[in-house]
Formats: structure tokens, sequence, C-alpha cells
């Protein structure tokens, strides 16, 4: 998945001296986007400016997601800064309401307790051993194309990068993969591959510690329907002594446009909730939530040095205000809606786009051949063509045709209508 857009370098042009010094100084296994990478100096808003001076409208970087040098977050940040920043061995009653406070965002009567980490594959591989100690299982499902870390345990179960089954089974992992919920294989048929998985694990003698999905399932390609699908899923999990881990790092906090969750979407109840990136704008910070049952079964005690500190927990506090006083769950949904129409339209005049979909500012758009093969090239070309016009986005999805378009919260009407215009701009060049 890392490698979707990414820049390669050839022998056949002189390419930028940062570039070079990059190659020469770290890691090769870093990944650059685009076949120009951009060089970013300054952003503010929804609007990132290169070294050059151009401006691009930011419709990829969901970390940010209540906007590039937000003012509530960097006041909130620097001003904690400069009082203390120190650990969570240490009472802080600003935690706790910042814990009550994402707690209170779920439904139900449920009873949960929060930790917070720094990273959501720091989340996600808390939530793993969790689930182990409580069912005492070694077996994951995960769907065919998912991101969920790059910690040794979410790497493991990270089907979009190669590798994964043999990492697991150095780690004695049992990780059984269904297709996502994405275009012919949509909720029915992943209904279907659960259960086949779990009956192939029960007859493998393998006990199911839980099965873990983005919520919206965005690196496999956006899947959203039919509605209450995951709900159908999570009590499949359930009967079978498994828990859900709902992987909210990237439909969290709004995104969808109607929940502050993106499993409320779906109306399902997971054991465990795991987020990241929006909830510190930028901030490396994350966290995860379980229903208080399950306390007893993280080993022994949990510490980590920066999770929590007074500066994280600030921040989070900001960006909590940012979506709630400017009412950026109504403002997703309302510039979502029009991006999704637009784009339907376009769909409608090209048949080279077989299919829209979204939620709120998560939006996919799969570009296909003249016959309606899955057509990767073409979708990079548009991803390309945006670029050139001011616009970041990108692709996912198993055939790598789906563009992943994921405005931010603070879009204002002009910011959506200038993404809308050029991607039809873009379509239409690429396919003229």
């Amino acid at each position: 998945m890392l490698k979707l857009n990414s820049f390669t370098v050839t022998d056949e042009k002189t390419h930028p001296t940062q570039v070079m010094r990059r190659r020469a100084t770290l890691s090769h296994k870093y990944e650059l986007f685009y076949r120009d990478p951009l060089n970013p100096v300054q952003a503010q808003d929804a609007w990132i400016t290169d070294a050059s001076g151009r401006k691009y409208l930011d419709a990829y970087n969901n970390v940010v997601s209540v906007g590039h040098g937000n003012r509530r977050v960097i006041d909130a940040m620097t001003n904690q800064a400069k009082m203390i920043c120190t650990h969570t061995r240490y009472v802080n009653d600003e935690l706790c309401r910042l814990s009550e406070r994402l707690t209170g965002k779920n439904e139900g009567n449920n009873e949960w307790r929060s930790i917070f980490t720094c990273s959501g594959s720091e989340a996600n591989d808390l939530a793993m051993r969790v689930a182990m100690q409580f069912t005492g299982g070694n077996g994951f499902i995960v769907t065919d194309h998912a991101y969920h870390g790059l910690t040794a345990l979410t790497q493991a179960i990270t089907t979009s990068m190669t590798g994964y089954l043999e990492l697991s089974n150095r780690l004695g992992l049992e990780i059984a993969t269904i297709p996502s919920p994405v275009g012919k294989n949509e909720g029915n048929s992943f209904i279907d591959g659960l259960q086949t998985a779990i009956n192939d694990m029960h007859s493998r003698g393998i006990r199911l510690a839980a099965g873990i999905f983005d919520s919206f399932f965005t690196s496999d390609g956006l899947g959203l329907t039919p509605k209450g699908f995951l709900d159908d899923a999570v009590r499949l999990l359930h009967d079978n002594g498994a828990l859900y881990i709902a992987d909210e790092v990237q439909p969290g906090f709004a995104r969808s446009g109607s929940y502050f969750w993106g499993f409320q979407t779906h109306g399902a109840d997971p054991d465990i909730i795991t987020m990241g990136k929006p909830m510190g704008n930028g901030y490396p910070m994350a966290a995860i939530m379980f229903k208080a049952l399950l306390d007893d079964y993280i080993m022994d005690s949990y510490f980590n040095t920066f999770g929590g500190n007074n500066v994280a927990v600030a921040v989070g506090h900001a960006v909590l205000d940012e979506i709630e006083e400017r009412n950026l769950l109504e403002n997703a949904h309302i510039q979502g809606e029009k991006i999704l129409s637009e784009l339907e339209q376009l769909k409608e005049s090209c048949v080279n786009i077989s299919s829209v979909r979204g939620s709120g500012m998560s939006i996919a758009v799969d570009v296909v051949t003249n016959d309606g093969a899955p057509n990767a090239d073409g979708a990079i070309r548009i991803v390309e063509a945006m670029k050139q016009r001011g616009v970041i986005i990108s692709t996912s999805g198993v055939s790598g045709n789906t563009l992943k378009i994921r405005p931010l919260l603070i879009y204002t009407n002009e910011d959506t209508n200038f993404l809308i215009d050029q991607a039809q701009s873009a379509v239409r060049t690429v396919f003229s």
C-alpha cells in the first residue's frame, strides 16, 4: 500500500538534489509521493505551499483534519509546553477529562476505559494483545488489503504490504484474510467470507482472538454498504468468542459527516476502539478505548513516557473543541455531499469512472478501462493531473485503481468548488 502513487528513481532524468541527498542518507524503504516529489515548506488551513511558492489544496492528509496551522491547536500546544510536560504517573485532571470526552462519544451503557499512546500502530498493537489475553486465542481476521500499523504485531496483520504472513508465522499468530467489502465483494460477501474464515479456524483448532477492521475499510478502497453489515459481522465474531477491534484511525473524529466514529454509521458495537492521527492534528498522539471488563486483561501494568503527556492532552482537547464549536461534523456532511454529487455526475459522463462512494470527507472513485477492468495506471494519471492542477489526492484498493480523496473537515465552499473543478478537468484530460 505504501508504494501506491510512489516516486521511483530512474536513470532517465536528473532528480532534484534534495531527492538524491535523501537516498544517500535515509533508508531506501522510505517512500515519496508523485513522479516529481512535492517539497512543502508551509501550510495553512486546507492549503500547502511548496518551495517554489505554488499552493496545493490538501485533499489527502487526514492527520490535520481541523486544518494546517490551526491556531487553537498551536496555542494549546505552546501554552502547555511553557507550563509543564510530563507523564501519566502523576495526577492530571485534564487527562481524565479528555478520556471522559472521548468515551462520551460512544453510544450505549457500557463503561469504558482509556489508555493514551503515541501512534495508531501502538494503539492497535495494544488492542491485539488485550484480545489475545482475554480470549486465550492467537487468531485474527482482517481484510485482504488492510493497513493497521507497523509494529511487529500490526504489520503482521497489514495485508496491503508484503511479508505479513512470514512475520505472523514468526510471531506465532494465525491470520485469516477475507475479501474487503468493496465492489462485488461488498457487505454480504464480506459476511460470507467472515463465516468461512471462522469455520476454517475452528476446523484447525485455532482459537479466534479478534476481527480487526477499519470501520470504513479505507485502505481496501472504502467499503460502506449495505447499511448495517458491519454490525452483523460483530455479532458473528461475538457468537464465536472473539472481540471486535474498531480501527478508527482513518474514519474517526467526525470524518463520516454523520457520527463521531465510523463504526456508528453501521450501528456496530466494538469491544475496543483504536484511534490516532487526527486526534492530535499533527501532534503524535493516539489512544485505545475498551470496555471496562477488558481492563484486567492488560498484562501487569501499562506505562508510556510520551502517551498522554500534558501537551498531548491539551492538544486533544483543542481538537475536540474545534470539532464541536465549529460544528465540523455538519460541515463534513455538507461539503462531502456536494463533492459526492458532483463526482456522481462526472461518472455519468465518463465510462472510465465505474463507481463513486463516500461518507462525509471519505470519498472513493474507481477508475476502469473502457471494458470495465481496474485501471491503476489511469488512477495514477488522474492523481498526477490533479497535482498539476494544485490538488493533492492519492490511490488505494487491492488493484490500486481507486482514487483516495480525504478532504479536511474545515473545507470552505471555495475549497470544495476548487476540488470539484480540478477533478472534472483532470478526468476529462486523462480520458479525452
